[in-house]
């Protein structure tokens, strides 16, 4: 369901695949694949720029993002892309 443009973390997990949260974030996300098998993610900055790259073994693994300036990123999981705010 989408409120205002807004997509809820349940409605991306239906599409993706996998939810991210919390988001917006201040310094990490965590991120909740439901059918999982490990693999890359990826962050991309608005202007398309990878600013970073890892890999995940579990189903449930945080991501550290501190070292990102506030702004809106892309995360690909999967061959899947979502947004996410960090502030």
């Amino acid at each position: 369901m989408t409120n205002g443009g807004v997509t809820s973390t349940f409605d991306q997990a239906q599409k993706l695949g996998f939810k991210v949260f919390p988001n917006p974030s201040s310094g990490a996300v965590i991120i909740d694949a439901e059918e999982f098998r490990p693999g890359q993610v990826q962050v991309f900055s608005s202007l398309g720029t990878m600013v970073l790259q890892t890999t995940i073994f579990q189903n449930q693994e945080r991501i550290d993002l501190a070292t990102l300036s506030p702004g809106l990123y892309m995360l690909k999981f999967n061959n899947r892309i979502t947004k996410i705010v960090i502030e």
